[in-house]
């Protein structure tokens, strides 16, 4: 199994998620440092909200590769 194929096919939500995991960071302080709620927040991650710029903001906090919010 190659593990960045794996990845490539993930959605945003849980290339977020695997972020926070490996960053040991919470939803609620991503949240806290975007200045949302979690609740806005899981809607930009589900695709509730379509914010190309909090997308843009989740990955620049969380230094993923450029391109992954889209």
């Amino acid at each position: 199994m190659d593990i960045a194929k794996v990845y490539a096919q993930l959605d945003f939500h849980k290339k977020v998620k695997i972020a926070l995991i490996i960053r040991d960071k919470t939803a609620k302080s991503l949240a806290n440092e975007m200045d949302i709620s979690v609740g806005h927040l899981n809607d930009i991650l589900k695709g509730h909200r379509k914010s190309i710029k909090r997308r843009k903001q989740i990955v620049e906090i969380l230094k993923m590769d450029e391109g992954v919010y889209m």
